[in-house]
């Protein structure tokens, strides 16, 4: 099997790859592939393969908003600049409307597979770092409870 075919059999076991910093592609599965080509399938470790599924849905976040941004920051300034001509140009097309709509839905739905990666991440964490989370959280409960005490003496 050549690289070509080995690049689309990989492609094909792990869907469309997004491109994160470096040049290094993520996949939705938690495999990766480097800016020369080298290829890596999903570790087996649950934690670590969960946290490059995080990285993935967070880089496809932000691309998402970032092109929900664009396309309403372009719609606005057309608007405004059209409104504010002596001869006013008419609105843009409803359905550039429907296609911000649509990557409002977008925007929703990469932030919901975010949230479901990140909660699968907290799952696998190791025992250690939990831990250490639970010993996080006590520890700013007893500063609250001291600050509250702290701030009832006063002269």
């Amino acid at each position: 099997m050549d690289n070509q075919e080995m690049a689309r059999a990989f492609r094909e076991r792990h869907g469309e790859g997004i491109c994160i910093e470096g040049g290094f592609f993520y996949y939705a599965t938690g495999a990766m592939s480097e800016p020369h080509g080298a290829r890596r399938e999903p570790p087996a470790d649950n934690y670590a393969r969960c946290r490059i599924i995080v990285q993935f849905w967070q880089a496809k976040l932000d691309l998402a908003i970032q092109e929900f941004n664009g396309l309403r920051m372009k719609l606005m300034q057309y608007t405004k600049t059209v409104m504010s001509t002596a001869h006013c140009q008419p609105p843009p097309e409803p359905e550039t409307l429907e296609e911000l709509k649509a990557l409002q839905k977008k925007v929703k739905e990469c932030q919901a597979s975010l949230t479901l990666a990140q909660d699968d991440v907290h799952n696998y964490l190791p025992d250690a770092q939990v831990r250490n989370e639970k010993m996080d959280a006590q520890n700013r409960e007893d500063c609250g409870q001291f600050l509250t005490k702290l701030q009832s003496i006063e002269v």
